[in-house]
């Protein structure tokens, strides 16, 4: 991870960012004739401005210290981010530092925030279930990589009969769906290059070589095992359908091919 002068929580105000403006030799600019400071702030790598508001000096101006006050909205983006104070002087502006940015990160999962990144699995369920911590965006990927093996998206795995009001997932398949998201999150936050590894089913090094299990780069072993025992992802398995709840069986006029019961014929 790159170092960063500044870290905040998504969400979040405070801390304020307190700063001091030198020159390029490090001494505090005297801010004493300066009639505003902005503080803008960018995504890294963008031409796009985020937030342009009016910071204010901290203290005596000649100390060259500024601070900017976080307002709503300026931090509900998490990622990365370049930042500058622009003083404005009586014959004309300035954008400190003059060289390079302030590097501020915006770290997602804020306290009393609770992002969808799991139908069916939470960091508490992951710490509870492996003894370990992951940040949101492991389980958001944990997720989309155990949809793409099980082949059912979340939406349809949450979808509920159009008669029943009854949900198609058992509470047994959400158990193993459960445990599979909670290893599969702990391998991509030990992973941080998993995105870039790449599709081989063997390698050889200095005579000695490894043929990885399918899709040994891709899914927790862990996770695997468990997704063994989710209904449809048994061997032989059979076309699971909507429960059809039996009262309905009863309404001979939505089912004319139901009446009385059967008895004896002659």
């Amino acid at each position: 991870m790159p170092a960063y002068d500044f870290l905040i929580k998504q969400n979040d105000s405070l801390p304020v960012l307190y700063t001091t403006l030198t020159d390029t030799e490090g001494n505090p600019i005297d801010l004493t004739t300066a009639s505003g400071v902005q503080f803008v702030m960018s995504p890294e790598a963008t031409s796009e401005t985020t937030v342009n508001a009016e910071a204010v000096v901290a203290g005596s101006p000649l100390d060259g210290n500024v601070q900017y006050e976080w307002s709503a909205g300026d931090t509900a983006v998490d990622g990365a981010y370049v930042a500058s104070f622009v003083v404005t002087y009586p014959e004309g502006r300035q954008t400190y530092p003059s060289q390079d940015f302030i590097n501020i990160l915006i770290q997602p999962g804020v306290t009393g925030v609770t992002p969808v990144v799991s139908p069916f699995c939470t960091i508490q369920d992951v710490y509870n279930i492996t003894g370990q911590s992951v940040q949101d965006s492991s389980l958001t990927v944990a997720w989309s990589v155990i949809e793409g093996i099980i082949g059912r998206p979340a939406y349809e795995l949450q979808e509920p009969d159009n008669t029943s009001n009854l949900v198609v997932l058992t509470v047994r398949d959400q158990y193993w769906l459960q445990k599979a998201t909670a290893f599969q999150a702990i391998f991509v936050e030990a992973n941080p290059d998993w995105f870039s590894s790449f599709d081989i089913s063997a390698t050889s090094q200095s005579g000695q070589s490894a043929t990885f299990n399918q899709d040994g780069l891709i899914v927790a072993p862990m996770a695997r095992r468990a997704l063994r025992f989710v209904t449809w992802m048994k061997t032989r398995s059979v076309k699971i359908q909507k429960p059809y709840p039996y009262g309905q069986l009863l309404r001979t006029s939505q089912n004319d091919n139901v009446g009385p019961p059967w008895g004896p014929v002659g």
